[in-house]
Parts: structure tokens; C-alpha cells; sequence
């Protein structure tokens, strides 16, 4: 119940996102989307190989540099336009790849919003502007179950874990901290000790995110690119702390 209240308050009491969910939307041949990267195009780029569906490939996610940039550009540039367009594309294809899609749309347009933005709009007040779009999209795969009996392996539901994790609402953390122990309960079930303990590198990791979060409510690493002034605190710890990329 607090999960579906969850989404209901952060999908559903914006007038924009609910014509995104539930409105429903004709294609015609001069439809926006024409052209337009498919969600089976997204999750082939992203998960390449079978290994990086099981198990999160940081090194290429978090490391590519300027030539992930590149590349990410180059290909799904335009949709990530597309989804910054507060009129017809957005709606279009928000709804386009949610129902006409399933879980893999829906997964598709976790990555897009939470990854290639912060990719194509790097060191940019942009690269956060689908993190809302993502965070939806993120609990509507936990409302409706697809990261635990949809999407399978660890590397794919890690692309619902990301949009979390980057929240700087301590309710979020809340649920991802569930759902870390869920999928490793599944993982355990399903494939052995080796692959549960895979959460618990993730784990330790989004520990550090949630203690930055406690002490300061939100992220300082990105006051300046959002535009936020920082307090003296947070000027002495990002002097002297690790913080993160975007």
C-alpha cells in the first residue's frame, strides 16, 4: 500500500504526467515519433550482451567517457529532445512506449531519462531534467512488478535501482532499500550465492548516497550546475569528501 501511495503522489498529482500515463494516443504516418529510436534500440545498446543483463557493467555505464558520451549522443540525441518537449512528443512517447511497449518501454524510458540525459547533457542543469520522468517510471516497474518478474536479471532491474538512487527524497531510499533486499532474495532463489552478493557492493554504495542525503537533504555536488547556493558545510565537505558524478 505505502508503494502504490508512493507513486500515486509523485506520478499522479501532476496534471502532466497523468495525461502521460492514461491518455491515449493515435499514430498517424506523420506522427513526431517517426524515425525515432524503439525501446528494443535502447535496451540493445545498453545491455549488449547477455553478462551485462545479469550483472551492472560499470565500467562501460559509469566510465565511458567522452566517447560513451559520443555515442549516446549521436544515437538517442533526439529522443531525449523528444522527452524535453512539453507538448506533443513527450506525451507521445511516454505513452507510445508505455502501453504499446509493456515492461521493456517502460524500462527503456527509465534508462533514457535517468542515464542518456546525464550522458548527451553532461556538466549541465539538463542532465537532471528526466530524473522525475525516470523516478515515475522506476515505481511504476515496482507497482506492477516488472523488476522482480519481468525484467529478470540483476543488470536490467538495476536500471529501476539508478532512478533512486538519484533522488534526494529520503522516501525513496526507503524503497530502494527493500527492493535490494527483494532482488536479492530472487537472486539467491534463482542463481546462487555469487550473484546475491553482487547487491552487496550496490548496497554499500547507496549507504554513502543516503548519508550525504541525512546530513544536508540534498546532493551539494550538484548545487552548482543546478544553480544552488551552497552552505559553508557543504563547501567543507566537498572540499574534503568523495562525492559524485552528476
Amino acid at each position: 500500500m505505502r508503494l502504490r501511495s508512493a507513486f500515486h503522489t509523485e506520478c499522479r498529482q501532476r496534471r502532466d504526467w497523468t495525461i502521460m500515463f492514461h491518455r491515449p494516443c493515435a499514430f498517424t504516418p506523420a506522427s513526431p515519433l517517426s524515425g525515432m529510436p524503439t525501446p528494443g534500440d535502447v535496451l540493445k545498446f545498453w545491455y549488449p550482451d547477455p553478462d551485462t543483463q545479469a550483472r551492472p557493467d560499470h565500467a562501460r555505464w559509469f566510465q565511458g567517457g567522452e566517447e560513451l558520451d559520443r555515442q549516446i549522443a549521436q544515437r538517442f540525441g533526439g529522443l531525449c529532445d523528444a522527452l524535453r518537449d512539453n507538448h506533443g512528443q513527450r506525451a507521445a512517447l511516454v505513452t507510445s512506449w508505455q502501453t504499446e511497449h509493456g515492461p521493456a518501454g517502460v524500462l527503456a524510458l527509465t534508462i533514457v531519462a535517468d542515464q542518456f540525459f546525464r550522458n548527451v547533457f553532461r556538466k549541465t542543469a539538463t542532465a537532471f531534467e528526466g530524473d522525475r520522468l525516470a523516478l515515475c517510471c522506476a515505481k511504476m516497474s515496482m507497482e506492477r512488478m516488472y523488476d522482480a518478474k519481468t525484467y529478470g536479471r540483476y543488470g536490467r532491474s538495476f536500471g529501476v535501482i539508478l532512478p533512486l538512487m538519484h533522488s534526494e527524497n529520503l522516501h525513496d531510499h526507503d524503497l530502494l532499500e527493500s527492493r535490494f533486499k527483494l532482488y536479492r532474495s530472487l537472486d539467491l532463489e534463482n542463481h546462487g550465492e555469487d550473484m546475491a552478493l553482487s547487491y552487496d557492493g550496490e548496497q554499500e554504495f547507496e549507504r554513502k548516497h543516503r548519508v550525504i542525503l541525512e546530513r544536508f537533504g540534498r546532493y551539494p555536488h550538484r548545487n552548482a550546475v543546478l544553480g544552488r547556493v551552497s552552505s559553508q558545510a557543504e563547501i567543507e565537505f566537498l572540499v574534503d569528501s568523495d562525492s559524485f558524478g552528476q
